[in-house]
């Protein structure tokens, strides 16, 4: 079972937003031998896989997004380092007129 801890003062905060995203959860207390203090479980409404799901495909593009950015920044000294920000400026602006 996927388990995470957060602040103590922080814990109304997370109930809320896992509430408000219908995940299920069960608060536990740690230094009382995980004791089950509060439990939203509704089987019915789980998004979770959602949730983690979303989570991951985020967490994988930021990754891309740092991969990018360390080969340029290990190349920028390279004589095609125009070249190859011209490209990744051209795909960035014909996606983004603001850039």
């Amino acid at each position: 079972m996927p388990t995470c801890g957060f602040p103590i003062t922080s814990i109304s905060k997370i109930e809320n937003i896992l509430e408000k995203s219908k995940v299920n959860y069960v608060l536990v207390d740690r230094a009382n031998n995980y004791n089950e203090e509060k439990k939203h479980v509704d089987p019915q409404v789980n998004n979770y896989n959602q949730m983690v799901k979303k989570s991951k495909n985020a967490i994988d593009v930021i990754l891309r997004i740092h991969k990018v950015n360390e080969y340029l920044m290990e190349n920028k000294d390279t004589k095609d380092i125009y070249e190859i920000l011209n490209m990744v400026e051209n795909v960035t602006i014909a996606n983004e007129k603001n850039f």
